[in-house]
């Protein structure tokens, strides 16, 4: 039926007893999401950058959501999710280094969309905005990483986060 729907023999491969798109007829974005991943892993730091805002903009979110009981996809997400967390750090470190402050940011925020528990996320997050002399929105972040943390996991922030936020709070 999936051949009819796609047309043709050429997009489906048979294969060991499994069935998959063919790559030469069929975009699968994580595919090459986890292709650059791998390049970036592997890049300078120049390089690393311009290909982890790719990676960035090709990201779609998590991968399959609504097959949570398999476990060969929730290990597949779990590694796309955690890799392209680091590839948003890594991407809005540049930015902070170059002084693109608002930049960098945005990075943070995708890194807080992509793991809401991402503390190093927040951190710099907070920091980005203090740059921008936009306190109320550095206090607002550190507020909801203490709410997310004892919502989900019943903890209080590292005492990494607390120095963050209080260096912040004595700035003023």
């Amino acid at each position: 039926r999936l051949r009819r729907l796609l047309g043709g023999d050429p997009f489906i491969r048979h294969h060991a007893g499994q069935l998959s798109l063919n790559p030469l007829y069929c975009r699968v974005d994580s595919l090459i999401l986890e292709q650059m991943i791998g390049v970036i892993r592997k890049s300078t730091a120049e390089s690393a950058l311009a290909l982890g805002e790719k990676a960035i903009r090709l990201y779609g979110g998590p991968f399959l959501p609504s097959d949570s009981t398999l476990p060969r996809t929730v290990h597949r997400r779990e590694m796309l999710r955690n890799a392209m967390l680091r590839i948003m750090i890594h991407v809005g470190r540049g930015y902070e280094q170059a002084g693109d402050w608002e930049k960098a940011a945005e990075c943070y925020i995708k890194g807080l969309d992509t793991d809401q528990l991402s503390e190093e996320s927040c951190q710099r997050l907070m920091i980005c905005y203090s740059k921008l002399g936009r306190n109320a929105d550095a206090v607002r972040a550190y507020l909801q990483c203490c709410a997310v943390l004892a919502d989900q996991l019943g903890i209080r922030p590292s005492p990494d986060t607390e120095a963050v936020y209080s260096s912040l709070i004595q700035m003023q």
